[in-house]
């Protein structure tokens, strides 16, 4: 097909995804002009379910939250993870040093 693709394939991704440089992923597609900031919590389980019940202990869970900025074509462009005791905007000014693209616009949830 005689095709100039730029974008790494799965394969090539997940073996080299530690070391692969963060700069060649962003030049695979063009970021947007529009960043995108929201947050969801994540819950982290110590041991599993089977030990819990065998041994007879409580479980051990404890909470994250992951902070996410995206682009308007669904490129993540910055993440943060932190603990529960963190609010949302003080993960910004974190993310906000991550990305290295011009945007013209900033849009929150308002949290």
């Amino acid at each position: 097909m005689n095709a100039a693709i730029c974008i790494p394939d799965f394969s090539s991704i997940s073996r080299l995804s530690i070391e692969l440089p963060r700069h060649l992923l962003s030049k695979a597609v063009k970021p947007g002009s529009l960043v995108i900031v929201d947050s969801t919590g994540l819950k982290v389980h110590g041991r599993d379910e089977w030990h819990q019940a065998k041994h007879a202990v409580l479980a051990r869970i404890t909470w994250r939250k992951l902070h996410l900025a995206v682009d308007e074509k669904h490129q993540i462009l910055a993440c943060e993870l932190t603990t529960p005791e963190a609010g949302d905007s003080t993960a910004v000014h974190g993310m906000l040093d991550q990305i290295d693209t011009p945007f013209e616009a900033f849009m929150g949830d308002g949290a």
